[in-house]
């Protein structure tokens, strides 16, 4: 038996066409709805509802909501400083009186102190005693550990020739021999102390002193060695004073013998004696050779006593004065040594 046809089957392509086209929108309708919508201007109505929208979702867009004003930057104020630990400041040293400068005077008669330390002894001494006299100006060249011996370690004449080059003095007064108790090397071959070719060579070389001095000064001391506490020392302290006062005296200029004013009432070295104002006082050092601030005046005073005897008055008014005046009369007798 036959199925019966349906009247209204169409025929089966225009069906399937149908489908297909139907499946088509719906794909395309799908797209349409889920692709962004496209911009459109803001109208107040609409900002007001995305805003309220906003709130009630709970937030803040901070490109459209008001916003608190800024608070204004606080100026940063400048660091303060730590206050940096200041260095005490450095104490001035005291200056020794005898280092206390003074007016110079153009016209002062000029004296120059020249040897090795017992010589800065000396000058420490005259200059304590002038450093309030303006018509009298003391200059020096002295050095520690030297002598007319070992030139390889002070050449003396080269020193002496810089010194009469820069300075002007018209009374040159001279100490030298506390450390020339050595032998001489001369051309590479040595000469014994106080031999009889040291003895010439040294005094040798006391000429040259003294005539480098005589072409700047009017006048020229040369001060003796003082007596000493070592008897060694003492004997050969003798022999320099004998070369130095023959030498002295064969040059024409006056030597200053001290010996005796160190010496006890026996004529035997002590380092206690008489001050300026006749006060007994410690005048040697521990070493029995250099002296004390009060060996030093007595030193000084007696070498400016001689020295106003030689020394001309217009030459040296206040120093011949001051040396009147200062004379001091021993406490004890002192014979006669050197």
């Amino acid at each position: 038996m036959r199925a019966p046809v349906c009247e209204f089957a169409g025929p089966r392509r225009p069906l399937r066409v149908a489908w297909l086209s139907g499946l088509l929108t719906l794909c395309i309708t799908a797209a349409l709805c889920l692709a962004p919508p496209a911009a459109t201007p803001a109208t107040a109505d609409t900002v007001l509802a995305d805003n309220l929208w906003d709130m009630l979702k709970g937030s803040k867009d901070t490109d459209e909501l008001d916003e608190k004003p800024a608070k204004p930057e606080a100026k940063k104020k400048p660091a303060k400083k730590k206050p940096t630990a200041q260095k005490p400041a450095k104490k001035k040293k005291k200056r020794r009186k005898a280092d206390t400068p003074k007016a110079v005077n153009p016209g002062a008669t000029r004296v120059a102190v020249v040897g090795d330390s017992l010589a800065q002894d000396l000058w420490f001494g005259v200059q304590r005693q002038f450093r309030r006299n303006k018509d009298v100006d003391i200059v020096r060249l002295t050095k520690s550990a030297s002598g007319l011996v070992r030139d390889d370690n002070y050449d003396w004449n080269e020193k002496l020739e810089n010194f009469i080059a820069e300075e002007r003095f018209d009374i040159a007064v001279v100490v030298f021999g506390g450390n020339d108790r050595q032998e001489i090397r001369l051309k590479g071959k040595r000469l014994p102390r106080f031999s009889e070719k040291w003895s010439v060579e040294y005094g040798n070389r006391v000429d040259k002193i003294i005539a480098l001095l005589e072409t700047e000064a009017d006048t020229v001391f040369w001060v003796g060695l003082p007596v000493v506490r070592s008897d060694r020392m003492e004997k050969d302290y003798k022999k320099l004073n004998k070369i130095y006062r023959t030498r002295s005296e064969a040059a024409g200029i006056q030597y200053v013998d001290i010996w005796h004013l160190f010496r006890d009432e026996n004529g035997e070295y002590t380092s206690f004696g008489p001050d300026l104002r006749g006060a007994k006082r410690r005048l040697r050092q521990d070493d029995g050779l250099h002296f004390t601030a009060h060996g030093q005046g007595r030193f000084a005073d007696e070498v400016v006593k001689i020295m106003s005897k030689t020394v001309q008055l217009s030459s040296l008014p206040q120093m011949i004065k001051r040396a009147e005046v200062r004379e001091v009369v021993p406490q004890f007798p002192m014979p006669n040594g050197g």
